[in-house]
């Protein structure tokens, strides 16, 4: 998840970013989750919680990987860095 957000912060600095620039964001975000998903060992209930957040997430990333209109990109990056925020608002990141 930190690789998500450095991604995200990363990104936010390049000045007027097109299209093509966020649909290779949506990319490195997709191959970050791809990652998070085939190392995740939760269990139960935490694991659960963890869906509420990263199913949005997922698709998000989908939409500005995938995207053609830049308006709606933008709302799905703004969508996901808000998602983000709130993951390291209620879960625990150990390194």
């Amino acid at each position: 998840m930190e690789r998500l957000k450095t991604a995200l912060t990363d990104f936010g600095e390049k000045d007027s970013p097109t299209i093509t620039d966020y649909n290779s964001l949506g990319e490195t975000l997709s191959n970050i989750n791809k990652d998070i998903i085939s190392q995740c060992s939760m269990q139960g209930e935490d694991h659960d919680q963890l869906h509420i957040v990263l199913v949005p997430m997922l698709d998000n990333v989908d939409a500005i990987k995938n995207g053609q209109d830049i308006d709606k990109i933008k709302e799905n990056n703004a969508a996901l860095s808000k998602s983000l925020m709130l993951f390291f608002e209620y879960f625990e990141v150990r390194s």
